[in-house]
This record gives structure tokens, C-alpha cells and sequence, in this order.
């Protein structure tokens, strides 16, 4: 087992490159929008392949990542990821586009699972997960101030440049990494048997956070504010993340991780729902902060309940994975439903419908989890 301090630089490197893609998608998908001409059906699907590729590797490497040099393996796919980024931005054939945004999202989720790996070795795993959120929140709200202004002066380009340098820039990060992370002597999960209610319950949330975090901007843009006034209102909603991942690590294991999920997903539904449907500017900044916060309260705990009962990353690589493969369909089915009519309310009542399936799979969870305890 690895103290979170030796752990922290390590987590942060990783996150910050594998979750780039996810962090600045509601301002790429804008840009290719506003700046080539793609309709909200085909962004959906720009979307889907790089969310789909995280998925898919991270599912894939979750058997072996305890066995791998995560440093070399984070290096090599950190690199590959700057190349795509910068072939991105520069391309405007839609097949070679599309293959380019699949690949860089293979990379992005081989470092999900390295992830994965370090936090289920964790002492800490709640308090580990909350301070990566924090550092790659912060990044991501600079990144969300930053990158509207570099975006309206150089299109499409710009935005995917900006990413590949921020990527070259973590590379020194990666001869900080311990080549094996420590702590294999766990033992394994003991809720083998229930993990597809977890499963379910990532896959569901995956799919309906992304398609809102997707068209946030448009939303925004709908109701009257200017692209560069809905970037400050995601760097600013990332801060407001910083607190709540911030308020997960002060509580760590305090109150258990059944409480804190059960507030955070019911916060989360109700302005789900509303968030769509709200004509209000003001309305509309004060629920998407509150989502924000609640967002990245809730994230740590999830991890944590998984990570302590899984000691080489395997499962808790798994569930991220399957989040992701969730957050993989989310913007092309949020394109489908929204459509080129721009009607978001339909996309409240999804979320409403789906994150309450999804709460009721995940009280099962715990309710399983509990009969273990006892």
C-alpha cells in the first residue's frame, strides 16, 4: 500500500491527459459546430468514438494493468494522444477525422486505467480520488476560460493545438511515476457476484452526463449568452467542482460512501431535469454550479466504495470503463433526441429518467454491500 502524497503526481499526470478529451468537449463540439460546419448529429458522433475508445480500452487493459510498467505504457500512449490532437487540427476529411478522434480516445483510456491501478492501491482511496479531481478540475477550469478565446480566434485548430501542447507539457510527469504501484496484497473484491448493478449503474450515468456536459454550450448559446460568456460558466462551474471534491476529501471514509452518494445522485437527477428546460440565464448559471458541485462530491465516494475492495485495479478499472462505454453513447444519443430543432427538454426528462433507474440499481448495490459488512 502507497501513502497519497507518494501517489498524488502520478494520478494528477494521468488524469490530466487521459481526461482532456472529456474536459474541453463542450467547447470542441461548439467549435466544429461554428467553425466547419457539423451538425449536432455529427459532433454527437465525434463525441461518441473518442468516449467509445476510452471505454473500450480501459475495459481491455483492466485485466493486466496491475502486471504493466504504467509509467513507460502512460509515456508512449501520452505521446500518441499530442500526435492525434495535432492531426486534428488540421484535418477535414471526415473518415480520417473520425479514425483520428477514435485513436486519441484509445490512448485517453489506457490512461484511465492506470487511473485505476494507483487508486485501488490506495491507503485513501476517497481522499486520493478527490485531490486528482482537484487537480485536474483546476487545470480544466483554466482550460475552459483559456480556450473560448483561443477557439474564436483560430477555429478548430486552435482548440486541438491547445491540447496537444498542454499534452507534450505533462510528458515530465511520467519519469515520476513508480514503475509497479505497491499494494497487490489486497484481497479481491468480495461483490463479484453484484457487480453488474455497479456496472449498470456507471453505464447509465456515464451515458446521460455526457450527452449534458456535450451541449451545455448550445444550451447556454440557446437562452441568450454569447460562446465566450458559456466558457467562463464552465471554468467557473469546474471550480465549484473543486469544492465539492474538495469537501469529499476532508469527509474521506468519515461518514461512509452510501450517504454522501445517495444526497449527491439526488441532486444531481432533480437539476438534471431542470437544467434543459429553464429560459432563465440566471436560473440557468445557479443549477449547472450546483450540478458541478455535486458532480465532483459524489465522484470520490463512488470510487472509494470500489477501490476498497479491490486491491490490483482490476474492478475498479472495469466500472470506470463501463462508465465510460456509457458516456460513449451520450452525445450521439443526446444528438438524436435534441436534433437539429434544438429541443432540450426532451434531454431533462432523459436524464431525469435514466440517473432514477440508475439510483435505484445503485441502492440495491449498497444494500448488498451492507449484508457483506455485517
Amino acid at each position: 500500500m502507497s501513502s497519497t502524497r507518494l501517489l498524488l503526481p502520478s494520478i494528477i499526470t494521468s488524469g490530466i491527459v487521459g481526461y482532456q478529451c472529456l474536459i474541453s468537449m463542450p467547447l470542441m463540439v461548439g467549435a466544429l459546430v461554428d467553425h466547419r460546419g457539423f451538425t449536432f448529429k455529427t459532433v454527437g458522433i465525434v463525441g461518441s468514438l473518442e468516449l467509445l475508445g476510452m471505454a473500450v480500452a480501459t475495459i481491455c487493459i483492466s485485466p493486466v494493468i496491475h502486471k504493466m510498467d504504467i509509467a513507460r505504457l502512460g509515456l508512449v500512449c501520452a505521446v500518441i494522444l499530442a500526435g492525434m490532437q495535432f492531426m486534428s487540427a488540421f484535418q477535414f476529411l471526415p473518415q480520417t477525422f473520425y479514425l483520428e478522434r477514435s485513436i486519441t480516445g484509445l490512448a485517453a483510456g489506457i490512461q484511465t486505467g492506470i487511473m485505476a491501478s494507483i487508486i485501488a492501491r490506495s491507503t485513501s482511496p476517497e481522499r486520493l480520488t478527490a485531490l486528482a479531481i482537484l487537480g485536474v478540475a483546476f487545470l480544466g477550469g483554466v482550460l475552459n476560460i483559456i480556450m473560448p478565446h483561443i477557439i474564436s480566434q483560430t477555429g478548430v485548430a486552435g482548440g486541438y493545438s491547445s491540447l496537444a501542447v498542454l499534452t507534450l507539457m505533462s510528458l515530465t510527469g511520467y519519469f515520476k511515476f513508480p514503475p509497479r504501484v505497491d499494494g497487490s496484497d489486497k484481497e479481491p473484491s468480495p461483490f463479484r457476484a453484484k457487480f453488474l448493478l455497479l456496472a449498470s449503474f456507471a453505464f447509465i450515468f456515464g451515458l446521460v452526463s455526457s450527452g449534458m456536459w456535450a451541449f451545455t454550450e448550445r444550451m447556454g448559446v440557446a437562452i441568450g449568452m454569447y460562446v465566450t460568456d458559456v466558457g467562463y460558466l464552465l471554468g467557473v462551474g469546474t471550480f465549484f467542482g473543486l469544492i465539492g471534491a474538495g469537501l469529499a476529501a476532508v469527509l474521506g471514509n468519515k461518514f461512509g460512501s452510501a450517504l454522501p452518494i445517495i444526497i449527491a445522485t439526488s441532486i444531481l437527477t432533480l437539476c438534471g431535469l431542470v437544467i434543459p428546460q429553464v429560459s432563465s440565464v440566471p436560473y440557468f448559471i445557479v443549477l449547472f454550479l450546483i450540478f458541478r458541485f455535486a458532480q465532483n462530491f459524489n465522484d470520490p465516494f463512488v470510487v472509494g466504495l470500489v477501490a476498497r475492495n479491490d486491491g490490483q485495479g482490476r474492478l475498479i478499472a472495469l466500472n470506470t470503463g463501463f462508465g465510460l462505454l456509457g458516456s460513449a453513447f451520450g452525445p450521439l444519443t443526446a444528438g438524436l433526441i435534441v436534433g437539429n430543432e434544438q429541443n432540450f427538454e426532451k434531454l431533462g426528462w432523459l436524464y431525469f429518467i435514466l440517473t432514477s433507474t440508475a439510483f435505484i440499481l445503485f441502492f440495491n448495490f449498497i444494500k448488498y454491500i451492507k449484508k457483506l459488512e455485517n
